[in-house]
C-alpha cells in the first residue's frame, strides 16, 4: 500500500496560523517603537553631564513613556518628585538634544501602579 505525505497542516490549521501570524505583524510596530524609544532613553541618561539628574531618574526607575519627536513624557513614581524632577528638567532636556541633535520639552507623569 502507498502511503502519501500528510498535509503540514490541514486548512482549518493554515487558517488559524495566519491569524496568528497577523496578530504579530500587528505587534511589530509597537515592539519596534517600543525598542527606539528605549534606546533614546538610555542614550539621555549616558548624555546627562550632572550626576544628581542621572540618579533621580534612576533611583526613582522613571522611564521614557512617550516621545513624539518634540514633546517627551517620562514617567515619576509619585507626585512629591515632581517638583525634584522639574528642577532637573534643563538637565534631562539638554541630554535629549545632544542625543537627537533638536530640542525636546520634557514632561513628567505619575507612573501606574
Amino acid at each position: 500500500m502507498i502511503q502519501y505525505p500528510q498535509p503540514f497542516a490541514t486548512p482549518l490549521q493554515q487558517k488559524d496560523d495566519h491569524a496568528q501570524i497577523e496578530e504579530v505583524m500587528l505587534k511589530i510596530p509597537k515592539i519596534l517603537e517600543e525598542n527606539q524609544r528605549l534606546k533614546i532613553w538610555l542614550s539621555v541618561l549616558q548624555n546627562i553631564q550632572l550626576t544628581a539628574p542621572r540618579e533621580f531618574l534612576l533611583q526613582n526607575k522613571c522611564q521614557l513613556v512617550r516621545f513624539n519627536g518634540l514633546e517627551t513624557t517620562i514617567s515619576i513614581p509619585t507626585e512629591g518628585c515632581g517638583t525634584q524632577a522639574q528642577k532637573k528638567s534643563s538637565s534631562i532636556e539638554a541630554a535629549f538634544r545632544r542625543v537627537l541633535g533638536d530640542p525636546v520639552k520634557v514632561r513628567f507623569e505619575i507612573q501606574d501602579s
